[in-house]
């Protein structure tokens, strides 16, 4: 909060008090639960804009209960993550959820596009901020009053991430990032409304001019569409070289639902249009396409979610957000189908969650 702050102030609404503090109910201002922010005598850290924050002596109703659970830097390549706003109803906070270990990832400034992040063959998260691509290096949550409950770190989240160089912009905001599965250090991007994909050293990349890119694969190979990226017979395969192939296998008629690079081509997730069936397809660079596995159907009263995303994991699992209303009012979640296996609910509103669903990105690699 600001210096010369306090709580207990009097108030009527959040503008009435000093930054870092709520109104209550009880006219009054409190610390605000949802920042981590204490008032100088819970702890009394105080930092150099005078905002004091909570730390381990602070009592654990000063904080947001992130769990402090064991994450890192670097993410697992092949496994799918959640990046969403914080459940605490503030915008201005996300994070990154393991969606098999509930590991929670901090932090990002306000201004993170979490629609641009994709995971490099490193593990580290790219991800653009106020115009510029970054990689992700986790902040460190402060430890307030139990090892279960952490602040959110408030302040320059993004200094300590990686800015990393797209030349081919000159200033125009970076977007569509793909990153490779075979090279950590290679980047295809687009800037601001252009057209043109530009690599990390500016150059323009001439074989994508007339194709729209969808992900890329090991030894230069792109997967990319001829027109409409919703229609699996719509694919081709581009080269090195721009040489491109298609295969007569794959349909008009179906719906293409995720696409990842996989051993030996690309994997597509496709749901097919007499059964409606989903199947996981190779797809490789000599034109043939077969189908792999099937994937069980989604609970009763479980649905895809109109506009919500559906990834494939590095391990050919199926994540897709939904709509759960097997207990009645349709809840968001993500569900999890496992390829010759089960289909479950894996996160979901009707339990409390660490971010919201509502406009959550999954994130995982190439």
């Amino acid at each position: 909060m600001a210096a010369g702050g306090c709580a207990d102030e009097e108030c009527s609404n959040d503008s009435d008090c000093s930054p870092g503090l709520i109104c209550v109910s009880t006219n009054e201002c409190v610390p605000n639960p949802l920042l981590g922010y204490s008032d100088g005598g819970v702890g009394g850290n105080v930092d150099a804009n005078g905002s004091g924050l909570a730390d381990a002596s602070a009592d654990a109703s000063t904080s947001f209960a992130i769990t402090c659970a064991e994450n890192s830097d670097s993410f697992d390549v092949k496994r799918v993550y959640a990046l969403g706003k914080l459940s605490n109803g503030n915008d201005l906070q996300q994070a990154v959820v393991d969606l098999e270990s509930g590991a929670v990832s901090v932090g990002f400034d306000p201004n993170a596009d979490s629609a641009s992040a994709v995971l490099r063959a490193d593990g580290k998260l790219a991800y653009v901020d106020s115009g510029v691509l970054y990689a992700f290096t986790k902040d460190t949550e402060q430890v307030a009053g139990s090892t279960s409950m952490c602040t959110y770190p408030v302040f320059s989240a993004v200094e300590n991430d990686q800015a990393l160089a797209t030349p081919g912009c000159s200033g125009a905001v970076p977007r569509s990032v793909m990153t490779a599965p075979d090279d950590a250090e290679s980047l295809w991007y687009q800037c601001g409304q252009g057209i043109d994909w530009y690599d990390e050293t500016g150059a323009t990349i001439d074989r994508l001019s007339t194709r729209t890119p969808l992900r890329r694969g090991a030894n230069s190979y792109a997967l990319a569409s001829i027109d409409s990226v919703e229609s699996p017979g719509d694919l081709l395969i581009i080269d090195e070289g721009g040489g491109e192939l298609g295969s007569a296998s794959l349909s008009q008629e179906d719906q293409l639902l995720a696409y990842r690079s996989a051993t030996g081509g690309f994997w597509l997730a496709i749901r097919r249009s007499g059964s409606g069936a989903l199947e996981r397809w190779i797809f490789r660079p000599d034109g043939t396409a077969d189908s792999e596995a099937t994937y069980p159907a989604l609970p009763a009263n479980v649905t895809q979610r109109a506009g919500g995303q559906v990834v494939l994991s590095g391990d050919g699992d199926l994540f897709m957000v939904v709509d759960d209303a097997r207990e009645g009012t349709a809840q968001i979640a993500i569900a999890k189908l496992n390829a010759g296996g089960t289909a479950e609910v894996i996160y979901s509103e009707a339990n409390t969650l660490v971010i919201e669903l509502d406009g959550v990105t999954l994130v995982t690699g190439p």
